[in-house]
């Protein structure tokens, strides 16, 4: 008998991961928001009621952990006995484990799934998933994941899944930040960006930042990637709290939180997460372009 599924968040994340879903389960979808017709086979519901109703699996893709905790809450009555939540949030590893350990009391069960690869991997079905929760639920919850990912990896218990892909983001943030200034002092010696990152990139200096995020989207100055600051910035903050409460001092990590921060305040909360470094060209009076 095939499962059912019931998606809510149908953002930039959540609407490709409900199309690649819907392709392969029956599925029902509700976004507060919903930000164009669905143009593939899923229901969709007036209230996330409605599209929890009946529903094995349950997927969540929303801004943060508190709009989670109060999605759930709201329907946490009309939620099936033995039904598993996978939450697709890049979420605060306290709040997962709370609604997990509360989810296993009342004979339900949840799993965070952090998600990599971003708005283009989440249309191609490429993410990497990063898993928190009960192994045996993992397991069966492996289909439902594997719709949507190209490498579903087990962390751990409950919150470790979301630990992860916030310290992820976080060495992201640091890595676009580290290579801008390089490549700004670079640029005021006279050497091109993209010259200093064909070299780079056939070196150990290399990263995904550098060999993707720089040459695609920040020297032709389009800053199109789909991630805004204002998300990458609760990201770091998780990785800062999951290091603070292990007794681990962020020095880096601190230190980049807040540079986004005052890059916010230069470029706004809704600006592309590579805009950050809009800040260090400010400081530095030079563009990293060609």
């Amino acid at each position: 008998m095939a499962c059912k599924v019931g998606f809510i968040g149908l953002g930039q994340m959540g609407l490709p991961l409900c199309r690649s879903i819907a392709a392969k389960f029956p599925s029902v979808c509700w976004s507060q928001d919903l930000p164009k017709p669905i143009d593939f086979d899923c229901s969709t519901t007036k209230s996330s009621s409605e599209a929890v109703k009946g529903a094995d699996f349950i997927i969540t893709c929303l801004p943060n952990s508190g709009v989670v905790k109060q999605v759930y809450n709201e329907v946490e009555n009309y939620l099936a006995p033995e039904s598993v939540w996978i939450d697709c949030t890049s979420g605060d590893p306290s709040v997962s484990k709370s609604l997990s350990e509360h989810s296993i009391s009342q004979s339900r069960h949840f799993l965070d799934c952090g998600i990599s690869g971003g708005p283009l991997g989440a249309s191609r079905g490429t993410l990497t998933t990063m898993v928190g929760g009960e192994p045996l639920i993992f397991n069966h919850s492996k289909k439902i994941i594997e719709a949507f990912s190209r490498k579903v990896v087990y962390i751990g218990p409950s919150g470790a899944g979301h630990a992860v892909k916030a310290i992820n983001n976080a060495l992201l943030a640091i890595n676009i930040w580290c290579v801008g200034e390089g490549l700004m002092g670079l640029k005021k010696l006279g050497v091109s960006p993209s010259k200093a990152l064909e070299a780079i990139n056939s070196s150990s200096g290399r990263s995904w930042v550098s060999m993707q995020r720089y040459p695609d989207h920040v020297i032709p100055r389009t800053f199109d990637y789909g991630f805004s600051l204002s998300l990458l910035k609760k990201d770091v903050a998780n990785a800062c709290s999951v290091l603070r409460k292990t007794g681990v001092e962020a020095t880096m990590i601190g230190k980049q939180l807040d540079l986004i921060e005052k890059s916010i305040e230069i470029v706004g909360p809704n600006a592309d997460h590579l805009e950050m470094i809009k800040l260090l060209e400010s400081w530095s009076k030079c563009t990293i372009e060609e």
